[in-house]
């Protein structure tokens, strides 16, 4: 469903058999009651996908997400010229377990009612600099996905957290970490910081490693003292591995730091001798856990 700017939804709509809908191009509703009246009067929504990529910044609008239903949420907010368009979004959504959220051009989030979510996809990809836009509009996320079960977030946003000082809450109920696309020149800098705020993290995944390894960064984490990594990390899995010097080095840290790991599993973007040879390397590497486990894919 595509919508036009001011869009009024009518009091008698009403869709009692949409368990999906996706809301294309989405610049205003008329008012709070428009948004809310459309998510309400679909008495058995499941999934809802609102996304949004603008050429300018100058709409003001308020969406209410509003159902005592909907388990899945996407919401993509983009301003492809830069800027920021002044959303406010509220999620009143009491039995949502998955929240997915690509962009941070939005004035604001409320997240009223969400105690069942359970895992988050976020990805603050484009904006111009860290200005108090950013600040507001990251703070409510991560604020709102506190109690979240297993979080996938890019690299690059963990590096932006750190670099605009986002206040990040206590996960202590986070046990999955899984993170793609790494920024090429900073690489997996952000996560040291954002280790030290998951308690009960017990299983890190990287999509893909980073290009960089940033080694000074981890300081920051063993200063923390009681960490996860040290002593609550049962199990990394790292894909597209091709054994470059800073991979190898980053793999090293990980069984010379992760004093409970079980089991290290990496998958070897590589043939033949090139794989063989990566394998070698990383069977010998001195591992701090006896427990520990290396399996090669």
């Amino acid at each position: 469903m595509h919508t036009e700017p001011g869009l009024e939804v009518p009091a008698e709509v009403f869709l009692p058999n949409l368990k999906v809908l996706h809301l294309a191009n989405v610049i205003s509703f008329l008012n709070v009651d428009s948004s809310e009246r459309l998510f309400l009067n679909c008495p058995i929504l499941d999934d809802l996908v609102v996304w949004s990529y603008y050429e300018w910044d100058d709409y003001k609008c308020k969406i209410h997400v509003s159902s005592p239903t909907l388990k899945r949420l996407t919401m993509e907010f983009m301003c492809v010229l830069g800027g920021f368009n002044s959303f406010d979004v509220v999620i009143n959504t009491p039995n949502l377990a998955y929240l997915k959220i690509v962009g941070c051009e939005v004035n604001s989030h409320a997240f009223v009612n969400v105690q069942s979510l359970t895992e988050a996809f976020i990805d603050f990809e484009e904006f111009l600099g860290y200005s108090s836009h950013y600040l507001h509009s990251a703070t409510d996320v991560m604020k709102g996905i506190s109690n979240i079960q297993t979080l996938h977030i890019s690299g690059e946003t963990l590096v932006d957290l750190q670099a605009a000082r986002v206040p990040i809450p206590l996960l202590q109920n986070m046990t999955i970490l899984r993170i793609f696309r790494c920024d090429e020149t900073y690489g997996l800098k952000g996560l040291p910081y954002f280790l030290t705020y998951c308690d009960a993290l017990e299983t890190l995944v990287l999509e893909e490693p980073p290009c960089k390894w940033n080694p000074d960064t981890w300081y920051l984490l063993e200063a923390s003292g009681d960490n996860c990594l040290l002593f609550r990390l049962k199990a990394i899995e790292i894909f597209s591995f091709e054994g470059d010097e800073d991979c190898m080095k980053m793999v090293e840290y990980f069984l010379k730091s992760a004093r409970v790991l079980e089991n290290l599993t990496i998958h070897i973007s590589a043939e033949n001798k090139k794989r063989l040879k990566i394998t070698k390397e990383l069977m010998i590497l001195p591992r701090v856990s006896e427990k520990c486990q290396v399996m090669i894919v």
